[in-house]
């Protein structure tokens, strides 16, 4: 579910805000309003069981927006561990705040800002619209490649590996496929 506020939000010290995750779903709290949110209590997150298990180290989800930016800490983040190969961090990015899949331990459940995570890899992008063309190493530069915007195939031939947008990307990548497609490789999306 979503819940959005056009007034400030400011959670007390004993406050628990819980956020569901169900991997196809998950819960976000909007606040529209200039005088942000005060954090303070318990940030809980109740993981559906299983809603885990599709998500890869990266995967991202914005659970919290405050227009007005936030102040304060959380004194408490629960249910952030899975206890399966990975959990989550919780990163703070400007106005909002994202749930990261990550099986690094140091990370799970923990606050982090961009600029503690690993710098994402930059992957070729492809170009926007290939036809009667072969995708392999030699046109992508490399074993992967990247889908970044709007792009095009007809009649091609997939060697290589590709991803279809980067983790976390603001961006919406779009892969569009036209007649023949042959796939001796992975697409990743």
């Amino acid at each position: 579910g979503r819940l959005i506020l056009s007034s400030a939000l400011d959670l007390a010290d004993g406050a628990v805000t819980t956020i569901g995750f169900a991997g196809d779903g998950f819960g976000r709290i909007d606040v529209n309003n200039a005088g942000g949110t005060v954090r303070n209590g318990t940030l809980a997150l109740d993981v559906a069981s299983g809603a885990t298990a599709g998500l890869v180290d990266g995967d991202e989800f914005r659970i919290f927006v405050s227009t007005g930016g936030f102040s304060g800490q959380f004194d408490t983040l629960t249910g952030f561990d899975t206890a399966g190969a990975g959990g989550f961090a919780l990163v703070e990015d400007g106005q909002s705040l994202f749930l990261r899949y990550t099986t690094d331990d140091l990370l799970i459940g923990n606050v982090v800002t961009r600029a503690d995570l690993p710098a994402p890899v930059d992957l070729p992008d492809l170009p926007t619209s290939l036809t009667d063309a072969v995708i392999d190493e030699t046109l992508i530069g490399g074993p992967v490649g990247e889908i970044a915007g709007f792009t095009r195939f007809r009649r091609v031939d997939i060697e290589a590996d590709l991803v279809v947008g980067p983790n976390g990307s603001p961006r919406f990548p779009y892969l569009e496929i036209y007649e023949d497609l042959d796939l001796d490789g992975t697409i990743e999306l």
